[in-house]
């Protein structure tokens, strides 16, 4: 066994998008540090057909994703629940996290 096979794959944490409204003080992204040392666009999306190409190949193992936030705020992506479904639709008994602030949105989300 390898260790970087996919079927070792139990875990994917994904950022969907680097679109932050936080400013936290101390911020790697507010200090233009990341954007600008790995040229890195702001306000960027996950693309759906990009997150589809991801899935076509399943990783047997796989129990969880986690949407985060290293570059962005996962809650700033508006078809978060269209890219939870259709992974749902390939791993059905995988558990879903959403990593936010919860700065953005309304309070139904």
């Amino acid at each position: 066994m390898r260790y970087l096979d996919v079927e070792n794959i139990r875990r994917l944490n994904i950022d969907v998008n680097s679109v932050c409204n936080a400013a936290c003080p101390g911020c790697a992204r507010q200090q233009t540090v990341i954007y600008k040392s790995i040229n890195y666009d702001r306000n960027k999306h996950l693309e759906m057909s990009t997150w589809k190409k991801l899935l076509d190949n399943p990783m047997k193992g796989l129990e969880a994703f986690t949407f985060c936030g290293n570059y962005g705020d996962a809650a700033a992506t508006h078809y978060l629940p269209e890219l939870i479904e259709y992974a749902q639709t390939i791993y059905p008994n995988a558990e879903f996290f959403v990593v936010s602030n919860m700065g953005l949105g309304r309070e139904a989300f």
